[in-house]
C-alpha cells in the first residue's frame, strides 16, 4: 500500500482586512487497493459559530490548474459544513474521529484536493507560507490565498523596496519564507497591500508564526521586523511596527505606534527571561500577536513553555502614513528579520485573544508544541 503525504489545510476566516487561517495538521493520505486516495482535513478544536461559506480548492487529476468553489453554510454546525460541501458534486464528504481528533474526509480518484476554507465573510487578504504548492524559488509574488488578488511582493531594500524574485523560499521539507538579515548582506522582505498601513485610529490585529535563526543584533539591525508599516515624515517617525529586538541585553518582542502630529512613541514590550520566563530559543518557532482596538495597544506571545504571555496599555495615537513607505512582512523601517515565517495574518479589526488561542491550538503541533 502506497502512502503519500497530502498538503491540506483547514481555514476559518472572520471579518477583517487580512483574514486568518486555521491550518489543520498534515494528514497522511492512503492510496487504497483500488487507487482511491483519502483526503482528510484535521479540524480538531475547530468551532463553527457564525460562519456562512465553505470554499474548497481542487483540480481534476488530468488538469494542472486548481480552482476554488464555494457553497453557503445553512446550519452553523460541522454537519452543516458537510451538507454544504456535498452540494458541490465533488464526491461524498463525511466526518470521522480518530485518536481524539476530528476529520472531514473525501475518498476520490478523480480529484486532487488542497485547502478547505470556512468563512464568516468574504476574505480580503491572507498570507500563508505553509503552502508548498503555491511558491518556488523563482516567484515574483506571494499569493493571496483568499482569492481576492491582494498579492505580496518580494522586495529588496526599504522604503517601498525594489521588486525581486522570491529566492529564499524553502519548499523542502515544508515551505517557509526565509528572510536573511542586513547582517548577512541581504535585505529581503515581502511588501504587503497598502491597506495594511492602518492610518489614524484604525484598529488592527497581527499574528505570525516566526523563528530567528541567529539574531545578529548589530547596531544597524537590532529591531528586526515581523510585520510593520513604519516610516518617516520628514524627521518625524510615523506608522506602527511589530518586531523582535535586543535592548539592554534582553531579547524582546515589541509593538510600537507613533503619534502623527508629534512623532511621540508608544511602546509595548515583552522581554524574554523576565516578563516571559523561558529564555529565547534560536531556530524555534513562536506564535505572536499585536493589536490595537482604537483605545488600547496589545501584545501577546506563546512561549516555548506553551504558556501565553500578554501585555497591554492605553493609547490614542493617530497614525500617519506615507506613499513612500509600505507595510512589510520581515522588515521594520531598515531592520530585516533574520529568520523565517510560516504563517502571517493581519486583520482590520481587533479580534481579541480568543481567536489567537484558537489558532495556536489548531497549529501548534506543526511547530513541535
Amino acid at each position: 500500500m502506497k502512502k503519500d503525504l497530502i498538503n491540506i489545510n483547514v481555514t476559518n476566516n472572520t471579518n477583517g482586512l487580512i483574514p486568518v487561517s486555521i491550518l489543520g495538521n498534515f494528514t497522511d493520505a492512503m492510496d487504497t487497493a483500488n487507487a482511491t486516495t483519502q483526503y482528510s482535513w484535521n479540524i480538531t478544536g475547530f468551532t463553527i459559530t457564525v460562519e456562512q461559506t465553505v470554499t474548497i480548492t481542487y483540480r481534476p487529476t488530468n488538469d494542472p490548474n486548481y480552482i476554488n468553489v464555494s457553497a453557503p453554510i445553512v446550519t452553523q454546525t460541522l454537519q452543516g459544513v458537510i451538507d454544504a460541501l456535498n452540494t458541490l458534486n465533488l464526491g461524498a464528504f463525511f466526518i470521522t474521529t480518530s485518536g481524539g481528533s476530528t476529520f472531514i474526509n473525501n475518498y476520490n480518484e478523480n480529484i486532487v484536493f488542497q485547502q478547505l476554507d470556512i468563512y464568516n465573510s468574504t476574505p480580503s487578504i491572507l498570507f500563508d507560507f505553509y503552502q508548498q504548492a503555491y511558491y518556488d524559488n523563482a516567484d515574483t509574488t506571494v499569493a493571496d490565498l483568499s482569492g481576492n488578488g491582494n498579492f505580496g511582493v518580494p522586495v529588496l531594500g526599504s522604503g517601498n523596496g525594489v521588486p525581486t524574485t522570491l529566492a529564499h523560499y524553502a519548499t523542502i521539507p515544508f515551505g517557509e519564507l526565509t528572510i536573511p538579515s542586513f547582517a548577512l548582506g541581504l535585505q529581503y522582505s515581502v511588501r504587503l497591500n497598502n491597506l495594511a498601513k492602518f492610518g489614524g485610529l484604525a484598529p488592527y490585529t497581527i499574528m505570525a508564526w516566526f523563528n530567528n535563526t541567529g539574531l545578529h543584533f548589530e547596531i544597524s539591525n537590532r529591531n528586526q521586523g515581523i510585520i510593520a508599516a513604519e516610516g518617516r515624515n520628514g524627521i518625524i517617525p510615523i506608522g506602527y511596527s511589530f518586531y523582535i529586538g535586543l535592548d539592554l541585553g534582553l531579547i524582546n518582542i515589541t509593538h510600537e505606534r507613533w503619534d502623527m502630529s508629534t512623532g511621540t512613541l508608544a511602546r509595548l514590550r515583552l522581554n524574554f527571561t523576565t516578563s516571559i520566563v523561558p529564555a529565547f530559543a534560536f531556530n524555534a518557532y513562536y506564535f505572536v500577536c499585536a493589536g490595537f482596538d482604537g483605545t488600547n495597544m496589545y501584545i501577546s506571545i506563546y512561549a516555548n513553555d506553551g504558556v501565553r504571555y500578554d501585555n497591554s496599555m492605553a493609547n490614542v495615537f493617530s497614525l500617519d502614513t506615507s506613499a513612500f513607505y509600505s507595510a512589510f512582512l520581515g522588515l521594520r523601517y531598515a531592520n530585516w528579520l533574520n529568520g523565517a515565517v510560516q504563517y502571517a495574518s493581519v486583520y482590520s479589526t481587533w479580534t481579541g485573544l480568543a481567536l489567537f488561542d484558537n489558532i495556536y491550538n489548531a497549529t501548534k503541533a506543526r511547530y513541535g508544541y
